[in-house]
């Protein structure tokens, strides 16, 4: 119900300053014309294995595999100067060993950029972000709350259709947490833990509705 809401409100400007495409004989001819604009999704994907193997003289083998995926999902509105508006949900996991400590974090906040000809630079601004840390036979769950931050990219798409492009994006993205709880032992302190990653992506940009 939430997302139908969204949708909602962002169609609005677009029913008002709607264009009939049939206008535009071929499909080159649209794709010169303006790219994206309108209400659009922006989904992006990331993940990495990464496999350590250490072998230390008298001492055990530590050896330890890391999976790594990160996502995002913004929802937002392109007008025809390329000014863009939306929110954005960004999450991440880590997985240890497959089975092992599993980190997982979402934020949320509010987007700012510009999107046109294929290039894309936007800026957000995270008031919310949790990290939940869970280690495997320990029922208690490590948070990381009060969470702010914000996160920066860049990306350029190739257009696959009349409604779809993709393409490369880089994510900076900062976070810091102002509250440490555990569930069992009803700890609650203040905390100062920082998180900061650099990523590329894979992006896509999805024509909701053209305005």
């Amino acid at each position: 119900m939430p997302i139908v809401v969204l949708i909602l409100f962002f169609s609005f400007p677009a029913f008002s300053q709607y264009e009939d495409y049939q206008s535009y004989e071929t499909f080159s001819d649209l794709d010169k014309y303006e790219r994206d604009y309108g209400l659009i999704f922006t989904p992006g994907l990331m993940y990495s294995n990464v496999d350590e193997n250490n072998q230390v003289a008298v001492a055990p083998v530590n050896n330890r595999t890391r999976g790594l995926l990160f996502y995002d999902a913004r929802l937002g509105y392109v007008f025809r100067s390329g000014f863009f508006f939306g929110i954005l949900y960004a999450g991440e996991t880590q997985d240890i060993n497959s089975g092992g400590t599993k980190t997982s974090r979402e934020s949320v906040g509010m987007s700012l950029g510009y999107i046109k000809w294929g290039w894309a630079f936007t800026g957000t601004f995270f008031p919310y972000s949790k990290q939940e840390i869970l280690i495997p036979g320990n029922t208690d769950v490590a948070t990381y709350s009060e969470g702010l931050g914000f996160q920066v990219d860049a990306a350029y798409y190739f257009r696959l259709g009349r409604y779809f492009s993709v393409g490369p994006q880089f994510v900076y993205k900062s976070l810091r947490y102002g509250k440490a709880e555990s569930a069992t032992t009803s700890v609650n302190a203040n905390a100062s833990s920082q998180h900061s990653v650099f990523t590329p992506m894979i992006s896509m940009i999805i024509n909701l509705y053209r305005g």
